[in-house]
């Protein structure tokens, strides 16, 4: 399920796209879901061993995605 503000961008990107289309302009979004950053290490204080390890599994590749992977998809 997804949550609302991807929702959010997804609906915006949708609009964007339509309205832009006629003048050849393409627009895209990127939305991924958990990625290994700062803020997902220090959430490991707040979180059992399970839950962690849940949200990692709950990705499709089975853990969370990097940065760079994200990186290398928008160049």
């Amino acid at each position: 399920m997804r949550r609302a503000s991807k929702n959010g961008v997804v609906g915006l990107t949708t609009a964007a796209g339509l309205q832009y289309a006629k003048r050849g302009i393409r627009v895209n979004a990127v939305a991924p879901g958990n990625i290994a950053t700062g803020i997902t290490e220090r959430a490991r204080e707040y979180l059992t061993p399970e839950q962690y390890r849940r949200m990692e599994t709950a990705m499709p590749v089975g853990r969370l995605g990097r940065a760079e992977e994200i990186a290398e998809l928008v160049v």
